[in-house]
């Protein structure tokens, strides 16, 4: 039998999870540290955005986005000492994240840090973020404007970012 774990959330409520689908960052999230114990949160209603709600804040919740669901010429070379670090073993596959950004209702000011994504070993569930030092990759990536503005995205997103 498995135990269940509850993970209180502001933005969610009371969440139920297996002790088993807790993420365990074995750094910080950048200017967050004390914080490693985090949960995926996801509802078919808000795909193909997701969140990573700390177990150990109930306040603190991020939104964040596959990038590869982006139509983006993303690849990431894991360094070595990553792989280490989160103890991938003989398989190279990863779950890839990154970070979302919602400043207002504006669905122009919707972005993403292609710069700093997140990896997760899902056999472990161990996790790092991971700093490229790529400029094709931005800090600010806007899901709708420029390169991203395409309307592939803007149909698919507008109503999850936004729930408009």
């Amino acid at each position: 039998m498995n135990m269940l774990l509850t993970v209180n959330s502001e933005q969610f409520g009371e969440i139920t999870v297996t002790p088993d689908s807790v993420i365990s960052f074995v750094k910080p999230i950048l200017g967050f540290s004390g914080y490693n114990q985090f949960v995926i949160v996801e509802d078919k209603e808000l795909f193909p955005i997701q969140w990573i709600q700390s177990v150990e804040d109930s306040g603190l919740a991020f939104p964040i986005i596959n990038p590869y669901l982006l139509n983006l010429k993303y690849k990431i070379d894991l360094p070595l000492i990553m792989k280490e670090a989160i103890n991938l073993d003989k398989s190279d596959e990863v779950l890839v994240f990154t970070l979302l950004v919602i400043p207002s209702c504006r669905l122009e000011d919707v972005r993403t840090n292609l710069k700093a994504p997140i990896i997760i070993n899902p056999d472990n569930k161990q996790a790092i973020q991971l700093i490229l030092d790529d400029p094709a990759y931005p800090l600010k990536y806007h899901l709708f404007r420029g390169q991203g503005a395409n309307e592939n995205n803007k149909t698919r997103l507008k109503e999850e970012v936004l729930g408009s």
